[in-house]
């Protein structure tokens, strides 16, 4: 268990009732390290005083609870929650609810998922993982395509990237070789020199690639 939460000790010898106290602090750091130290205590009455403060009307604490609560079990039942922070306007609980659902695996609509990648996506980064969870279909696949396309950001490119090389190269190879070619990124170009080698594309134009690494990958 990690000792200090931003600089300030967490007081893991405190008692549920003591710790729930200093959740009602009007210091956030006190919050903080409360919220740190329920998440350890893993009961149910430990969970349903964190559980209370989701609806802070601070949205820092409200955010802060979201992203520890789910370290807890009892959290299942709190989708909800997460689908409505996904769905939200303001992309910090935007960025929270994609990294929650990602990594607690919790469902939520392909709609939610796609809406808000595309309104938030230049302002999102590791989040866009969550885009492994889509079913394999073909409004997803131009969904996915058009992502990579007006994407600005290299992560955002790669992950999108990513995810049509593994899930529709069997279906879409040649018109992805294209269009990983013409990428300006070049983690992305490297996707079309797999798939030139995995179907027998012509990789010649790659000879000179800036990328030192993709000369290599087409070395004989």
């Amino acid at each position: 268990m990690k000792e200090s939460e931003n600089g300030f000790p967490i007081p893991y010898h405190l008692s549920i009732a003591q710790l729930a106290i200093m959740c009602n602090s009007n210091k956030m750091p006190d919050f903080a390290v409360a919220c740190e130290a329920l998440t350890q205590q893993k009961n149910h009455a430990a969970y349903e005083i964190l559980k209370s403060h989701i609806h802070d009307k601070d949205k820092y604490r409200r955010l802060y609870v979201l992203k520890k609560i789910f370290r807890m079990p009892y959290a299942s039942e709190l989708a909800e929650e997460v689908e409505n922070a996904v769905m939200s306007d303001d992309v910090l609980f935007v960025s929270t609810g994609l990294s929650i659902a990602y990594k607690y695996n919790i469902p939520l609509p392909e709609n939610a998922i796609k809406s808000a990648i595309d309104k938030h996506y230049n302002n999102l980064y590791d989040e866009h993982k969550i885009l492994n969870l889509l079913s394999v279909n073909e409004n997803n696949y131009s969904f996915l395509c058009n992502l990579l396309c007006k994407a600005a950001g290299s992560i955002q490119q790669e992950i999108a990237a990513e995810v049509l090389f593994k899930n529709y190269q069997s279906i879409h190879a040649p018109d992805l070789f294209v269009i990983f070619s013409q990428s300006k990124n070049p983690k992305v170009r490297r996707f079309a020199v797999l798939l030139g080698r995995e179907f027998g594309y012509d990789l010649s134009t790659f000879q000179n690639d800036t990328d030192g690494h993709i000369r290599k990958m087409i070395e004989p």
